[in-house]
């Protein structure tokens, strides 16, 4: 290994951290600090690629992924010439596309990433936001204070939260009504789709050791408290995927269905006579009622604007970047429709349509067949919770986790999770 500072290992922790880093703005529009980090690595990579043996893993960087990419250009630069649709929308929308796929492509190299130190950080860290969101717990409801764990000094990498006192302004107001932890995340839903792939990766054996249960739950715990919908489902995945391996391998022992019977009532007690169940029926009420709330825009809003297209749109697609000339073409006014806030497979068919909707779908098949074999479909299934809920296609979301399912698909878990002791894994 290189005695440089680039070299696999810190490439691996840099990794791990990078969507933490993408809180906070580079400076650059749209460019959190973990994407302007691996930016000059590529560039690093790029002029002294004679330092690399590298090798592409085909099954992040495949042909399916690729086809559905060059596609998406096309429709896109098509869209901007027949429809004279903003140049610069596309153009960001496209190099934000380009520029992950190159990440991707960083990513796949054997040399690049070290996959021991990967989950040796992964689960580190998952455990301190885990743990940093449960001290936000007590503080609030124990010591009455409310603890605020960004950095307070830093611009962040959100239009509608770019700095410490727009974020305190937000979720102050909010803990009025409701108390949502954020850990040292922006949102929730961040910190639930971050540490949900630590929690299916501990629970992803059939011979679980009992430190890595106790981890387990102090995951589960935390994305219980951050009443995140979409955490509260990869939770339920993860711990169903490790139930079913269990009862499979004859070793759900009376043991095991005391403890999830006294933690399942525990659980259901908690959200039943506190505040949270209230306000998860609320949330889930919107979507049902309609109206203009983040969870039913999420879910419903893109799927609403892809009916509204014509045939030959719903086919093709609109094109990526290309949603608030659309709007101004079409003359779409009402709140509903004021921002691009839709989920990730929404927006798969209103860009590219079925043609692009047909091509990802590959892609996902793609990587399925790339899990089969080492079992771990469950997180082709979180990834899939993660496109229906949440609007993270090529976001550091999207690539942590693709890039995390194939590494760990890449090696037995049982010979890296001993391997995990906190300690030197060279």
């Amino acid at each position: 290994m290189s005695k440089t500072v680039v070299n696999n290992r810190n490439i691996s922790v840099l990794f791990v951290l990078a969507p933490i880093l993408n809180v906070y703005s580079s400076g650059l529009p749209g460019f959190g600090v973990g994407d302007l980090l691996f930016a000059i690595l590529l560039l690093y990579v790029i002029i002294f690629k004679k330092r690399f043996s590298y090798k592409i893993n085909r099954n992040i960087i495949n042909i399916q992924l690729l086809l559905f990419v060059f596609y998406s250009i096309l429709i896109s630069i098509g869209n901007v010439i027949i429809n004279d649709y903003s140049v610069r929308d596309v153009f960001i929308r496209v190099l934000v596309m380009i520029f992950y796929v190159m990440i991707l492509l960083l990513f796949s190299s054997d040399e690049l990433l070290n996959r021991k130190v990967i989950i040796k950080t992964f689960i580190a860290i998952s455990l301190f936001c885990s743990v940093a969101l449960l001290l936000q717990v007590f503080f609030h409801y124990v010591i009455k204070r409310d603890v605020f764990l960004l950095i307070p000094f830093l611009k962040y990498n959100q239009s509608t939260l770019s700095d410490y006192n727009a974020y305190v302004l937000k979720y102050s107001s909010m803990y009025v009504y409701s108390y949502r932890p954020t850990s040292i995340f922006l949102e929730p839903s961040h910190f639930a789709l971050y540490v949900s792939f630590c929690l299916g990766y501990l629970l992803n054996t059939d011979n679980i050791q009992k430190k890595h249960l106790i981890y387990s739950l102090i995951i589960s715990v935390a994305i219980v408290f951050s009443t995140a919908g979409t955490g509260y489902i990869l939770m339920a995945l993860c711990w169903l995927n490790f139930a079913l391996k269990m009862y499979n391998k004859g070793k759900m022992k009376i043991g095991y269905l005391l403890f999830f019977a006294f933690a399942s009532v525990l659980v259901l007690f908690f959200v039943l006579t506190s505040d949270y169940f209230s306000v998860l029926v609320a949330r889930l009420q919107s979507v049902n009622n309609g109206g203009n709330s983040s969870i039913n825009q999420r879910l419903t809003k893109g799927f609403e604007f892809y009916g509204q297209l014509n045939l030959f749109e719903s086919f093709f697609g609109t094109g990526c970047g290309t949603y608030d000339s659309y709007i101004i073409k079409h003359s779409m006014s009402g709140s509903m429709f004021q921002f691009e806030y839709m989920n990730s497979i929404s927006y798969i068919l209103v860009s590219t349509g079925l043609v692009g909707g047909m091509l990802f779908c590959l892609f996902v098949n793609k990587i399925w067949k790339a899990t089969r074999n080492k079992g771990n479909q469950v997180f082709v299934f979180m990834l899939v919770v993660m496109y229906i809920t949440g609007s993270v296609l090529f976001s550091w979301f999207d690539i942590f986790s693709i890039t995390f399912m194939i590494v760990v698909s890449s090696c037995d878990w049982e010979e890296i999770i001993d391997e995990i002791k906190f300690a030197d894994p060279n």
